[in-house]
């Protein structure tokens, strides 16, 4: 009989502090779940000796065709995917070589496949979502986004066009029995070689979808999967995960979605487990200067973001023009 769920993430040794909150608060709430979590840098030694919990495994992963493709394409890609650098869009693009690794890996013992960031919290047991969704006839599940998708279609005619189910990557399900979960990093490297790169804001993540662009998908939102820009005006009573998705996290005052009061009111929760979890002298600094400047009056706050996020996008393309 096979386990229920086995969980995946991607990092490196840059994200220690908030991979030590992430996968120390999945395993208070998941004991009995795997999760297993791939270094792209090599530094997965680091994470081992770092953090012992008996359901968290580190592994290293390299693949040379990710990077290479990343070199290659970098420039070629929208304003806004060109605003990543090289390493960072091989890390994000890892994700998807992993999840080919991982369905590999595991099809035959669990039911269930879940991708993460690692940019999260959990409050609660993913448990009860993972079995609402295996009784489910869904293939795949997430939290839908209201974002354009450059389309992909067998004739290779690429339109952009708003669909409902376009999913955030760093959440996301898949049903293992289902034989089509398969090859992501070959079919995203394909998608987007045959496509205007310029469609793609963010490639690995748009890839994705296009691969799921026709598959219904089941929506974790109502379980408590959250992410502030897709689950604005809707409510959860027992919210399991808070994934700061996009430039919004507790550690990085940059972008107005902080000012969702779920997100807002979780930050005090997110530093007490920083501390609980023993987490860098500099990461606790962090996250109590952006709780301090968060309690100031919204209009203050928004010019504040606005004129961080500026400064942040131009230091990062005069970073990647001062490397090409």
């Amino acid at each position: 009989m096979k386990e229920p769920v086995i969980c995946f993430a991607v990092g490196n040794a840059d994200y220690l502090d908030p991979i030590i909150v992430a996968t120390n608060s999945f395993a208070e709430y998941n004991p009995d779940i795997p999760l297993v979590v791939f270094l792209n840098d090599g530094s997965a030694k680091i994470f081992q000796d770092k953090i012992k919990l008996p359901n968290v495994t580190f592994r290293n992963c390299h693949n040379e065709q990710v990077i290479e493709f990343c070199k290659k394409h970098h420039d070629d890609f929208s304003p806004e995917a060109y605003a990543f650098s090289i390493d960072k869009m091989a890390d994000l693009f890892a994700a998807n070589y992993v999840l080919d690794v991982m369905v590999d890996e595991y099809r035959d013992k669990y039911e269930v496949l879940i991708r993460l960031d690692m940019d999260v919290i959990f409050v609660n047991s993913i448990l009860p979502s993972v079995e609402k969704f295996i009784t489910s006839n869904y293939r795949i599940g997430g939290i839908p986004e209201s974002q354009a998708c450059c389309l992909y279609s067998p004739n290779k005619n690429y339109q952009r066009i708003y669909v409902a189910a376009y999913l955030n990557a760093g959440s996301l399900m898949f049903r293992l029995d289902d034989q089509t979960i398969n090859d992501h990093l070959q079919r995203s490297i394909d998608i987007i070689e045959h496509s205007d790169f310029r469609h793609f804001h963010y490639p690995d993540q748009d890839a994705l979808n296009n691969i799921y662009a026709n598959t219904k998908s089941y929506d974790a939102t109502a379980d408590g999967w959250w992410i502030p820009m897709c689950n604005m005006g809707k409510t959860s009573t027992n919210v399991i995960f808070i994934h700061y998705a996009s430039t919004t996290k507790p550690f990085n005052y940059t972008d107005s979605n902080a000012l969702d009061h779920i997100f807002r009111d979780s930050y005090p929760y997110y530093l007490q487990q920083a501390k609980k979890y023993k987490c860098s002298d500099e990461f606790i600094h962090k996250l109590t200067t952006v709780i301090a400047m968060l309690r100031r009056d919204p209009a203050v706050i928004r010019i504040d973001i606005l004129r961080l996020r500026f400064k942040v996008a131009f230091d990062v393309l005069m970073k990647n023009r001062g490397t090409s």
